[in-house]
């Protein structure tokens, strides 16, 4: 299988974008090399979205004592 033809391949089946090169080369027989230049000649990176996520903590942070006197809760 040709370069061209694996990129013709990849527009046409959505699912083999998201798949990494070390699989896609061993699943059609070619290096992992001619599986980036395929995916670059189909130009994935132009129409696959980046996809940033943060992950706020946003539970409070409270601590319940029962002491006589005022105490003192540090994060550790």
């Amino acid at each position: 299988m040709t370069i061209e033809d694996f990129a013709a391949l990849i527009k046409t089946k959505p699912y083999l974008r998201r798949m990494g090169k070390g699989t896609l080369s061993k699943r059609y027989h070619m290096s992992p090399e001619d599986v980036v230049k395929a995916k670059n000649l189909a130009n994935i990176g132009k129409y696959m979205p980046k996809i940033l996520i943060f992950d706020i903590e946003t539970a409070p942070i409270k601590a319940y004592i029962w002491k006589l006197w005022k105490t003192d809760v540090h994060l550790e």
